[in-house]
C-alpha cells in the first residue's frame, strides 16, 4: 500500500464517528477538467455485471462489481476548468469493488469503508475532480472523489 494511501485509510478511521465518516482525498493526479462540490443523497449499492467485450470479460476483467450510486441535490461550488470538463451532474456513480470483488485502481480503500457506513438516503457533502491522467501507460479520463461525508 502506497504510504498516500495508508495516510487517507488513518485519516477516514480517525474522523469516523459514531453514526458517519469522512473521507478526504490527499493527492489529485493528472490535468484538472472541472471541479464539483455537492449535497448528494446515497440511493445504494447495485451489484453490475460486466457488458463489455474483451478477451477476459464477462468473468476475469475489473469491469462491473459494486455500483455506489448518488442522487446530485444540490451544487455548492461548481468550476469548469476546461472545454472537455463534465457540466453539472444530476447522479453520481462510484465503483467500489470490481468483477473480481478487487478495490478499483481509482477507488481507494478509505472511500469503500465509508461508503460502506452509509445507509441509503443519508445526505452526505460529495465532491470529485474530473481530471485527464497521463501515466505514460494509459491516457484516460477520471472522476475521483476528493471528499465524501458530513
Amino acid at each position: 500500500m502506497k504510504l498516500w494511501s495508508l495516510f487517507t485509510l488513518v485519516l477516514a478511521i480517525v474522523t469516523m464517528g459514531c453514526s458517519s465518516a469522512t473521507y478526504v482525498r490527499q493527492k489529485v493526479p493528472g490535468e484538472k477538467l472541472s471541479i464539483h462540490k455537492t449535497r448528494a443523497t446515497f440511493m445504494g449499492i447495485e451489484t453490475v455485471k460486466c457488458r463489455h467485450l474483451t478477451t477476459l470479460c464477462p468473468d476475469r476483467c475489473e469491469h462491473g462489481g459494486k455500483i455506489a450510486y448518488f442522487r446530485i441535490d444540490a451544487y455548492e461550488d461548481y468550476q469548469k476548468l476546461s472545454d472537455y470538463g463534465d457540466p453539472k451532474q444530476e447522479t453520481f456513480v462510484v465503483q467500489i469493488k470490481d468483477g473480481q470483488g478487487k478495490t478499483p485502481k481509482t477507488t481507494s480503500d478509505a472511500l469503500v469503508l465509508v461508503v460502506d457506513d452509509l445507509k441509503q438516503g443519508d445526505t452526505v457533502n460529495l465532491e470529485w475532480i474530473h481530471t485527464y491522467v497521463d501515466d505514460g501507460f494509459v491516457v484516460e479520463p477520471r472522476r475521483l472523489v476528493t471528499r465524501l461525508g458530513n
